[in-house]
């Protein structure tokens, strides 16, 4: 069954640890999947799963069906939800359809990314319910799986009540731990994990994901991976928010931000991010990162562009400001967009960054 594993895609290394641990017959009771949202980590521990399981129970294990996989996902707070509480007793009739929806779209495409509102964290009843499953027996059943994930959005209290399911899990029970932030993690947690960490998408492998797995045409698959930072989730973020209209107006923020145009550059901000929304300043800023890294590959006189649509622009850049520090620049804006998880004000970072673009001018 390990050729499962081979229809992981563009993981070799993750690939090449799973395979040994299944051939050396050394499976640890905890790993760690860690690397970057939109991977493909959830879609990797199926197939794993499936590598460690006889091929009649495949099905079973597509439909995250316990024994054989427990499914830990986030989700919302329940109407008077108290500790005693199951995870989903106090949800209401639409959030406990929304989430059978978003569990069949999930076993539909294990790319998929599951999105129920107000699911921000993983309840201490969700892990609390390991421990019954913990006490079952399946004498026919070789290996049980527990999935956590976004396990970074467990807070200290399920994360300590998960440590003392960590501490001496029964035989054949094992935990995979799915996350793109692994330093939220106690430490604790983290050193009873083998952990295996997954890279970036290639673009054309982004663009062969958006095309098999979400029936994406060929030429918005292509476009779109180019600015994907090898993330599917990414991707399809750009492609929900109209990535050409965010593109013209990275564009335009530019101009008006060289230009000294102020009210203009933040105007356009503003309405290409629909007032301001965290997630589509921050599509717009890593935007205009990869902007920048075309102004330098032009400075340097090397092609395959981005933005090839637009290689006037930063030929232009490039003539009017051939003394820009485009790396410090490009740094500043990757701290503000740390500074956004930071829960700074928005408009003091947006103004900050406008003006130091702005200062741009003195490097002529």
């Amino acid at each position: 069954m390990v050729d499962q594993l081979e229809k992981i895609i563009g993981q070799p290394h993750a690939v090449n640890q799973l395979k040994e641990l299944i051939k050396n017959k050394r499976i640890p009771h905890a790993l760690l999947f860690s690397g970057p949202s939109g991977i493909g980590k959830f879609f990797s521990a199926i197939h794993f799963i499936k590598a460690t399981t006889k091929i009649e129970h495949d099905k079973r294990i597509s439909n995250f069906e316990e024994p054989f996989v427990k499914y830990i996902i986030p989700l919302p707070r329940g109407k008077d939800e108290k500790p005693e509480h199951s995870a989903i007793e106090r949800l209401t009739e639409k959030q406990i359809e929304d989430l059978k929806n978003q569990l069949e779209l999930k076993k539909t495409n294990l790319y998929h990314k599951v999105f129920i509102e107000g699911a921000n964290n993983i309840k201490i009843s969700s892990i609390r319910e390991i421990k019954k499953f913990l006490s079952l027996e399946y004498s026919d059943v070789t290996y049980r799986f527990i999935v956590i994930e976004d396990a970074h959005l467990m807070n200290k209290e399920a994360q300590n009540a998960l440590l003392k399911s960590l501490e001496e899990p029964p035989d054949g029970v094992i935990f995979i731990l799915i996350t793109p932030y692994e330093e939220r993690l106690f430490p604790t947690i983290i050193s009873r994990c083998w952990r295996i960490k997954f890279n970036s998408l290639s673009a054309d492998l982004v663009s062969k994901i958006l095309i098999e797995y979400f029936n994406k045409s060929t030429d918005l698959a292509k476009k779109v991976s180019l600015f994907s930072s090898g993330s599917v989730q990414k991707a399809l973020e750009l492609i929900e928010n109209d990535m050409q209209s965010l593109v013209e107006s990275t564009i335009q923020f530019l101009r008006f931000s060289l230009a000294g145009w102020f009210n203009s550059a933040y105007s356009e901000l503003k309405n290409a991010t629909d007032d301001f929304d965290r997630n589509k300043v921050k599509e717009m800023f890593n935007l205009i990162n990869i902007w920048l890294v075309d102004a330098q590959k032009n400075k340097l006189s090397v092609n395959n562009y981005y933005y090839e649509e637009h290689k006037e622009t930063f030929e232009r850049f490039n003539k009017n400001f051939p003394k820009a520090e485009i790396i410090k620049i490009s740094s500043e804006i990757e701290k503000a967009i740390q500074l956004m998880d930071k829960n700074i004000l928005l408009n003091v970072i947006i103004l900050n960054l406008i003006l130091k673009l702005r200062s741009i001018s003195i490097w002529k």
